[in-house]
């Protein structure tokens, strides 16, 4: 193949391609990427052939905003204190929380209390 040759898709090509964009988790532009296809083509065939291949015009993806798990802190007893560690909380609009040094089990329990309450 020449440096500017256009190439040609059979149909099926198209159609597994556009199947493989609706795999979970699966992005149109890496897929694209992956199969040697610019991704404002992989996009139209998808457009196209969406109907056929029985996914609905307009499907959006829910996606479940992040929520926090549940933290058990255990004391070591002071035995065990390490003053090096750091403790880091990243929140869902990107600031972060971050404690440094010995850092007291109630404190931290009561910092992660009061982020699940926002």
């Amino acid at each position: 193949m020449t440096v500017g040759a256009r190439q040609r898709w059979s149909d099926a090509a198209k159609r597994a391609l556009v199947l493989e964009t609706f795999a979970p988790g699966a992005s149109v532009s890496g897929v694209a990427r992956r199969r040697g296809v610019s991704p404002s083509l992989a996009f139209s065939w998808r457009k196209r052939l969406r109907d056929e291949l029985g996914f609905p015009t307009g499907e959006k993806r829910v996606v479940e905003p992040a929520g926090f798990l549940s933290v058990v802190v255990a004391d070591r007893g002071a035995a065990h204190a390490d003053t090096s560690c750091t403790i880091e909380v990243e929140l869902a609009g990107g600031a972060r929380v971050r404690i440094s040094g010995a850092a007291n089990t109630d404190l931290v329990a009561a910092i992660l209390k009061a982020l699940a309450r926002r």
